[in-house]
């Protein structure tokens, strides 16, 4: 009897211990109705992931995701196997639950081991909570690069001090998507504050991202601390009840389409950025205010501010150059203009087409301001309570694997031409959101690879996981791209150090006039080892679309090219826009044609790249 009444009062504790650690997110979204939902993300487990709940026979124990258990131990197994040389896996895969961690998770990179590192979680239905001592931090990442971290609820339950950090090394191209960070005391996601080990701080984090991601309930949201923290992309993403939603202490940042709440401190701080950030389509209600600025230059367009409790501005200006433009700022707290400028003769702020509903935009040293008249184009926001987040959003169904299913090595060494063009086939005749997935591994191809069609995805683990290898003659091209309608390729590294200069990548053409859609999502073409000329154009190098037709869609974000360059021939009647292209790359963006009908559109964003346009 003595037994069994304390197997009944255990369960009881562990069943109030689970509530405890579950309650604080349904309170705060209930406290909060417009904090939106993290997207559901119904993944079909891959054959290199590895399930931390399934898949921990012989690397060590395995989660429950109960909210009760304690998982640190699993989840630091999981992280280890998939960071050792040797590993089949790429990716720790979270499936729903809850996983109560007590002690920092910190993957460890070993010598000759993977460079790269994913995640993947069911996105609101994959938490990962602290039960820790105060103070603490949830996972510090390493020196894995080229990584991606998407579907995980990260709550420090308001004990622990970081959520998701980034602490030295190598960590380029980094991907952060539909992930929530919340109730950390100092920081929910970033770089950490301190100086690294063995580096003094001066190592780097570029050209990484946060798309649609959450930030709720943290001292800082999302913060940058180093030199060498630069060219951040902040797209998408909902900040509520922070102290300060995006801190820029060094580096810089590209704050985009994302939507601020009740920020105590600021939305915005650029203490001290040592490059021009930007501010763009952004919204805010009821914070105390929404920039702090006094680092280097800094842009801000079509943002639209109100109710901001801060009486002496919204935008608190210290003396660098601003371009402010299509702004609105509405429900001032007192009659005191919104934009407070330095009274130590800042230098100058060029601005157009702004509104406010107080009696002047400016307060302070007005000497250097300069207003332009308003153009024929405005602003595209609507409104301060515009939202950005998508809380439904589109992943790959099922899945087609290359090895598993079709037999490719992915060693480096055996031809997997053939192995790869049938998982991209049986794809392709699907439809309606398959995947051709190479899993993690080097494939080597020797003739070129067919894509067309429509509604489908082909993608590898990530551009420092699946490398295509190419051995066949001096011209390719490796993928042809033919009249693709919906289709993306995603996560793909084309690696020929010492191909030949005439080697193409990927090609994409119209072979008909009904206009075509592709996406490029996290694509590298590493060809010919860098140019050292970056003023000179040997041959088309990583990329070229040739002749696509009129209205045709082409988007790309994060496509990057060492060496050669990209090249887009007669396609004057396509709509191309390219984010994020470059970064530290050699070679030429390349724009040409004879096309009469211009009525197309180019757009790029390029980021620290040495490409001559």
């Amino acid at each position: 009897m003595l037994t069994t009444r304390n197997n009944t009062w255990k369960r009881i504790a562990l069943g109030l211990l689970a509530l405890a650690v579950i309650a604080p997110q349904s309170l705060l979204m209930a406290a909060n109705p417009n904090i939106p939902e993290l997207p559901e993300l119904n993944w079909e487990q891959r054959s290199d992931w590895l399930n931390v709940k399934t898949g921990m026979a012989d690397i060590g124990p395995a989660a429950v995701g109960d909210g009760v258990a304690d998982d640190t131990a699993a989840l630091q197994a999981a992280f280890d196997r998939v960071a050792q040389p040797d590993s089949a896996f790429s990716t720790v895969y979270l499936p729903p639950g809850t996983y109560r961690i007590t002690r920092e998770i910190n993957p460890r990179r070993v010598d000759k081991g993977a460079t790269s590192m994913h995640i993947r979680g069911h996105g609101r239905h994959s938490r990962v909570v602290w039960d820790g001592p105060e103070g603490g931090t949830m996972i510090i990442i390493r020196s894995f690069g080229l990584s991606t971290y998407i579907g995980t609820v990260w709550d420090g339950r308001g004990k622990a001090a970081r959520g998701f950090m980034h602490d030295g090394g190598n960590e380029t191209k980094v991907k952060h998507e539909h992930q929530a960070f919340m109730n950390c005391t100092e920081q929910g996601s970033g770089t950490t504050e301190g100086p690294r080990p063995g580096t003094g701080g001066t190592d780097y984090l570029e050209g990484s991202e946060w798309r649609n991601c959450l930030f709720i309930n943290n001292g800082k949201g999302l913060a940058f601390w180093h030199y060498n923290d630069y060219i951040f992309t902040i797209d998408g993403c909902e900040f509520h009840d922070n102290g300060y939603g995006v801190w820029i202490r060094r580096g810089n940042a590209y704050v985009r389409n994302s939507h601020f709440r009740r920020s105590t401190q600021a939305d915005i701080a650029n203490p001290s950025a040592l490059h021009g950030c930007s501010v763009r389509r952004c919204t805010s209600v009821g914070s105390n205010a929404f920039l702090h600025d006094s680092g280097h230059e800094m842009t801000v367009q079509d943002c639209h501010v109100s109710g901001w409790t801060n009486p002496d501005g919204a935008i608190i200006c210290g003396g660098q150059p601003m371009l402010l433009f299509d702004c609105v700022f509405t429900n001032a707290p007192s009659a005191n203009p919104p934009i407070r400028l330095s009274p130590n003769r800042p230098k100058s702020v060029v601005h157009s087409n702004n509104q406010t509903s107080t009696r002047a935009l400016f307060s302070g040293s007005t000497e250097n301001v300069v207003e332009v008249p308003k153009g024929q184009r405005g602003g595209s926001v609507s409104s301060a309570r515009q939202s950005f987040f998508k809380s439904e959003v589109a992943i790959p169904t099922r899945v087609f694997d290359a090895k598993r299913d079709f037999g490719a090595r992915g060693d480096g060494r055996g031809d997997d031409s053939d192995a790869i063009q049938r998982t991209i086939d049986a794809a392709r005749q699907h439809g309606r959101g398959g995947i051709a997935y190479l899993p993690r591994g080097d494939y080597r191809v020797s003739r070129t690879i067919n894509i067309s069609g429509r509604d489908y995805y082909v993608g590898g683990a990530g551009t420092g996981s699946t490398r295509i290898t190419w051995g066949g003659d001096n011209v390719g091209p490796v993928f042809l791209v033919s009249d693709p309608r919906n289709v993306t390729m995603e996560y793909l590294r084309f690696q020929f150090n010492h191909g030949p200069a005439t080697l193409v990548a990927i090609r994409q053409v119209s072979t008909v006039r009904q206009p075509s859609r592709m996406h490029y999502e996290h694509v590298g073409t590493n060809t010919n080892g860098g140019n050292p000329n970056p003023h000179t154009f040997t041959g088309p190098g990583g990329f070229e679309a040739v002749g696509l037709s009129k209205d045709s869609v082409l988007t790309a974000y994060c496509f990057f090219n060492y060496g050669g360059g990209l090249s887009f021939d007669n396609c004057s009647s396509a709509r191309i826009l390219l984010s994020h292209v470059g970064s530290h790359s050699y070679g030429v963006l390349r724009v040409r044609g004879t096309q009469s009908d211009r009525s197309g559109f180019f757009g790029v964003l390029t980021g620290h790249t040495r490409y001559r346009i």
